[in-house]
């Protein structure tokens, strides 16, 4: 880990690398423009952002192999350890001992990661109506389609639950971190 100083009294270390910052902003902007697109009925923007949301999914999932990083990945436990951080933040009291990831941010990262697979794989077979040759095969997937709704709203869920993740105090700093890449020490 690069240590950095800013001030005498503050140590910045590097929390994620550039290439990371760009997956997930990358990620977070195309879901965005993609729940917008399927409210306004834009099919074009829709389907752009699909792309760029699968390009940086498929980014993102190959160069995580890659550099063999799986702090993300669920762990035994986590679900019970998420309830035990949580009532710790809501209580004020101390947080139990982690890694670089909270046990809560390994089980989000999962949560998402089900719904934005679940929303690519029905979103690409939901293309298959588009073509002529694929019109019954697409009408007998009806339940396709009411999957990929699902899991829009499933989704809508996670990110708001993500984003309120930042309401805390002790979570603010992550948010610049995922900005800059660096956060305190501390």
């Amino acid at each position: 880990m690069v240590n950095e100083m800013l001030s005498p009294k503050r140590k910045m270390v590097v929390r994620h690398s550039k290439s990371v910052r760009i997956e997930h902003w990358l990620i977070a902007l195309s879901t965005i423009l993609l729940i917008i697109s399927a409210i306004g009925e834009i099919k074009v923007i829709h389907y752009m952002a699909a792309a760029v949301l699968i390009l940086a999914s498929c980014f993102h999932v190959i160069s995580h192999l890659i550099c063999k990083e799986f702090g993300l990945l669920l762990r035994k436990g986590d679900s019970k350890q998420s309830f035990k951080i949580i009532k710790a933040m809501l209580l004020g009291k101390a947080e139990p001992q982690h890694d670089k990831y909270l046990a809560e941010q390994r089980v989000a990262f999962t949560y998402i990661f089900i719904c934005i697979s679940v929303l690519i794989l029905t979103g690409i077979v939901k293309l298959l109506k588009e073509f002529p040759s694929t019109k019954d095969l697409a009408k007998s997937l009806k339940v396709i389609g009411e999957l990929h709704n699902v899991a829009t709203a499933a989704l809508i869920i996670g990110i708001v639950a993500h984003l309120l993740a930042f309401y805390t105090r002790e979570n603010r700093p992550l948010l610049k971190g995922m900005l800059t890449g660096k956060v305190d020490l501390e």
